[in-house]
């Protein structure tokens, strides 16, 4: 692989965490895309896995957020891209206004929930640390946490986060 640079270096990354999180899914989902910002969860019945880049901050040491520079080299020599991989499902609700979900719908929910969380950490970590031992790439990562998400508008599922450093420029 080629050191990941350009005006896109940012897409190539979620590209390269989206097809990683899409492989690792034994139960796999209708809708996959990139985007930016906050994830919208439109259409979660068929399941939605999404890659969102959020932020970037400039950094003389990766994997923390260090500016330090003075006089005329004042640019950090890399860049952390912060990415969130989200996963979602339909959650079980009532339906027409009657009883609750049964508890072994919720159950059986929360067990697909966890089973793909495990799955796309996995996958995403394994796929980041092929490209991070190719040293020609210029790819560090950092996977954070990972938190549950919803039920909110009938979707939930999880959130992966993650910290990826390139190269400044």
């Amino acid at each position: 692989m080629s050191q990941i640079k350009g005006d896109d270096k940012w897409f190539q990354v979620c590209n390269i965490i989206l097809g990683a999180a899409k492989a690792g899914l034994v139960k796999p989902v209708n809708r996959y895309l990139i985007t930016t910002g906050q994830i919208a969860h439109d259409d979660c019945c068929d399941g939605q896995l999404a890659v969102s880049y959020t932020r970037t901050s400039p950094t003389e040491s990766f994997p923390t957020e260090q500016v330090t520079k003075v006089g005329l080299d004042c640019d950090p020599a890399y860049e952390i891209g912060e990415i969130t991989v989200s996963i979602t499902r339909c959650a079980p609700q009532a339906l027409n206004s009657q009883n609750a979900p049964s508890p072994d719908a919720l159950t059986a929910h929360a067990q697909q929930n966890m089973i793909d969380a495990n799955q796309i950490r996995r996958s995403v970590s394994v796929a980041l640390c092929q490209v991070h031992s190719d040293m020609t790439s210029g790819l560090d990562y950092f996977v954070r946490s990972q938190l549950m998400i919803g039920p909110e508008g009938a979707c939930d599922g999880s959130e992966l986060y993650l910290y990826v450093g390139l190269a400044a420029g």
